[in-house]
């Protein structure tokens, strides 16, 4: 069987003329199927599908597809009415449809390799009721033209002949737009919508059981041919467009059956009456079907496109957050490897110095010596950088421990430290008490300790210096603030505030290494923080840090300003 199916398809002739075959059953097939569902009530088939099979064909094969459109036709009227008269007036308008409604659907819409667009639906169905009108027109005419009705019946033959035309396209047109879409896959189970869905399909195929009333129709009764679709619509954008075109489609052909033989919602003692209902019921619920699939297609084309765009960002992201912690591991590594390897030479260094002011002291001048204090200076000021430089290191792979902190003990504590450490200084100090933040004890030291040793620092040239302590509450956090009224910094300096080893005064002013706010920088931005400077020449320095632990792990953003300080 496998190997039949291959050589069909392998030849173009073949597999024409199996296509044409299996269009002209499918055709003639569906075409007895509605006339024996209409011939009991000497009615029109409230669904004529062999419009709906015809303009899929054609959708699908193109205009190729109107040969088995054409035969399809022929057998139907062959064995009931082979007059030539009888086959052309059944072949005619059939082939024209199909043929017209090719071109348009393929040419104006692009379909099937389009896709449809929500948009695109209302012309789409005017698109439509002008191709089957294309058929009722011709068919119509010749009906007329040859006597099978009088021309007074001229309106009636042609509302007939499209309605039930244009209803089975529209009904039918989500199946071949959306039938192989996939579902759409949403968070939680869809086992429930499926029930509601399911009951939806069911009560339609109850109501196609209803009897037809003996007396007159009560209002109720064509109201419950909508109450199915109800539940199917409720439920389309949950589950997709293939959900909700098969099961518009079943209720809309089985009530459609069940009132050309007399039965459901729409059955009354007037056949032109329950046809009208009927037709008019198929074009408003197929309209909406076709409207709700292709808004489900949609749905589920964007869903698809997010998920896609979700892993491909997921996957950004952490090949990126890899890449970053490997750089960061290796820039620690070689912090570290670097600080060791520089402290052996380092110590060399101070062991010859040491050396040669035992062995040679008496052997070098006045200028020899102070050649000599400046090679222990520099050698000094080596060991203080690279000490920075594995504090940073040490900073940045700290664990972080969060605990209450008491942020005025701890400043009055290092304040005291640095009088006893300089008792040639007056300095004025302010400490605020109750001052408490959230984050870790030692980082949090490191922190306050470097930025009360800068304010210290700049504040040796003032004659009245004064540093104070003061509580941060904001939204985002709690902090402190230290203000200072030293030397300050210039604006032009501020995008280097904190890049490590950037100094604003020379070395001869001011001693250090620069590192300071580099370091305080980035305990704030261990901490999800902020770290804001505001400074101005000779007027003073304001330096805010807020902590955000424990509420959020936000990344910190830092602003500096420089203002005037009053």
């Amino acid at each position: 069987m496998k190997a039949l199916v291959d050589t069909i398809r392998k030849s173009p002739a073949l597999t024409l003329i199996v296509r044409t075959v299996m269009i002209a059953l499918a055709y003639s097939l569906s075409g007895e199927i509605g006339l024996w569902s209409a011939k009991e009530r000497e009615l029109w088939p409230t669904l004529w599908f062999p419009s709906a099979v015809g303009l899929t064909a054609v959708t699908f094969w193109g205009p190729s597809a109107a040969i088995g459109i054409g035969l399809g036709a022929l057998l139907m009227r062959l064995f009931k009415d082979p007059s030539l008269l009888s086959l052309l007036n059944s072949v005619i308008p059939n082939v024209v449809e199909a043929y017209f409604g090719s071109l348009l659907l393929g040419k104006h819409f692009g379909l099937p390799k389009r896709r449809l667009t929500t948009q695109e639906v209302p012309e789409l169905v005017l698109t439509l009721a002008m191709i089957t009108n294309i058929g009722a027109i011709i068919g119509t005419g010749t009906q007329v033209f040859t006597g099978k009705f009088p021309s007074s019946e001229i309106l009636r033959v042609w509302w007939s002949w499209w309605s039930g035309n244009a209803a089975a396209v529209i009904l039918i047109a989500p199946i071949w737009l959306w039938g192989r879409e996939d579902e759409l896959h949403v968070e939680g189970s869809t086992v429930n919508r499926r029930i509601v869905l399911f009951i939806g399909v069911a009560m339609g195929l109850l109501l196609s059981l209803l009897p037809m009333p003996e007396g007159a129709t009560p209002m109720w009764r064509p109201t419950l041919a909508f109450l199915p679709y109800l539940l199917i619509h409720w439920v389309s954008l949950s589950l997709g467009a293939r959900s909700v075109a098969f099961g518009g489609a079943i209720v809309g052909v089985v009530i459609s059956l069940a009132t050309n033989l007399g039965h459901g919602p729409f059955a009354t003692t007037d056949p032109l009456a329950s046809y009208d209902a009927a037709c008019l019921f198929n074009l408003v619920t197929g309209t909406s079907t076709l409207w709700l699939s292709t808004l489900a297609a949609e749905r589920n084309l964007a869903a698809r496109a997010l998920a896609m765009q979700q892993k491909q960002l997921e996957a950004t992201v952490l090949s990126r957050t890899l890449d970053l912690e490997e750089r960061t591991h290796e820039l620690q590594s070689f912090s570290y490897a670097v600080s060791h390897d520089l402290r052996a030479p380092l110590r060399g260094i101070s062991g010859w110095i040491f050396a040669l002011e035992e062995d040679c002291a008496a052997q070098l001048d006045a200028n020899g010596q102070r050649h000599l204090e400046r090679i222990r200076n520099e050698a000094r000021r080596m060991g203080m950088l690279i000490e920075g430089l594995l504090s940073l290191s040490r900073i940045s792979a700290t664990e972080i421990q969060i605990e209450p902190i008491d942020i005025s003990g701890l400043g009055t504590e290092i304040l005291n430290r640095l009088a006893e450490a300089h008792p040639d200084r007056v300095v004025r100090t302010e400490v605020h008490p109750g001052i408490m933040v959230h984050g870790d004890a030692v980082l949090c030291e490191i922190a306050l300790t470097n930025i009360l040793e800068n304010a210290w620092k700049f504040t040796a040239k003032c004659p009245e210096a004064r540093i104070g302590i003061e509580p941060v509450e904001s939204p985002q956090g709690q902090g402190f603030r230290v203000r200072d009224n030293g030397t300050g910094f210039a604006p032009s300096n501020r995008e280097r505030l904190f890049i490590p080893f950037q100094r604003f005064h020379r070395a001869s002013e001011f001693p250090g290494t620069g590192i300071g706010l580099a370091t305080v920088h980035r305990i704030a931005r261990r901490h999800g923080g902020s770290l804001e400077v505001e400074s101005t020449p000779d007027a003073g320095t304001i330096v805010t840090m807020v902590l955000i632990f424990p509420k959020t792990e936000a990344r910190s953003k830092i602003s500096i300003k420089v203002s005037n300080v009053l």
